[in-house]
């Protein structure tokens, strides 16, 4: 939605109109009288690392349901952002590796790819809390999609570390070709942001792709993200691969 000049209050309001929205995040700023805002800002001195494909906050049991992001300043070029059908990639999967991938569970790990690209080194923050807290979470590589019911790959290149019961190369080459298949643009779209453009996604059914070709401008984008009402779902909870976690524990999957 282009020419959106926006209030935070107003912002708030939009995405309450999709549900709960959550008010933390363990490492964007937040807006001080509206908690739901986080504050996404490109400095060139200091780069986040946002130049790898993610689904939003999936180190959490519940990760959220919508993504709303908008536009406050932009630069005069590039800082495209490019989504992926997480659908479009499983159809595009044989069978048998369709069955394969439904039975199998992976980590999802917040600090994980920040510690391999020595982002907690470069930002100052090695050795600090943030490099001891744990934000991780399991879910399956294949979910069913709680509205549509479509079957999805959930991995992606930014937080999921890697697949349970699994040899170490073995679970590394399965997410490589999951993680080369959506950077194919078959299964893309992309935004060219103007200021005050909205964008509003299904989180659990795409992931995303924020293009760092803009420096030395500066970028800001404040963001919100709905909660969900579920953890994601296998395709058939009777046969998913036990991870060695308790699924049972908020009475969702039942075996």
């Amino acid at each position: 939605m282009r020419d959106q000049p926006l209030e935070q209050a107003q912002f708030v309001r939009l995405g309450k109109a999709f549900g709960e929205l959550e008010s933390a995040h363990p490492v964007f700023g937040l807006a001080k009288e509206h908690p739901e805002i986080q504050l996404i800002t490109f400095n060139p001195d200091a780069p986040i690392e946002t130049q790898a494909w993610h689904t939003d906050n999936t180190y959490n049991d519940l990760p959220s349901a919508y993504t709303f992001l908008r536009a406050v300043d932009i630069p005069p070029v590039g800082g495209d952002t490019l989504w992926a059908s997480n659908g479009a990639v499983y159809d595009d999967l044989s069978e048998p590796v369709q069955e394969m991938l439904s039975r199998l569970v992976a980590r999802h790990d917040l600090y994980w790819r920040l510690r391999e690209s020595n982002y907690l080194l470069r930002a100052g923050k090695e050795g600090t809390d943030a490099h001891y807290m744990s934000f991780t979470a399991d879910h399956p590589v294949v979910i069913r999609h709680p509205v549509t019911g479509r079957a999805q790959i959930f991995v992606h290149r930014h937080f999921t570390s890697g697949i349970h019961h699994l040899h170490e190369e073995v679970s590394k080459s399965i997410l490589d070709m999951l993680f080369n298949m959506v950077k194919q643009p078959d299964y893309q779209v992309r935004l060219t942001w103007q200021p005050n453009t909205v964008a509003i996604w299904d989180n659990w059914a795409t992931q995303h792709y924020a293009t760092q070709d803009y420096s030395p401008y500066p970028r800001a984008m404040t963001r919100m993200v709905g909660k969900p009402k579920i953890r994601p779902q296998p395709l058939d909870a009777l046969r998913l691969y036990d991870s060695g976690v308790n699924w049972q524990r908020a009475g969702l999957i039942k075996k």
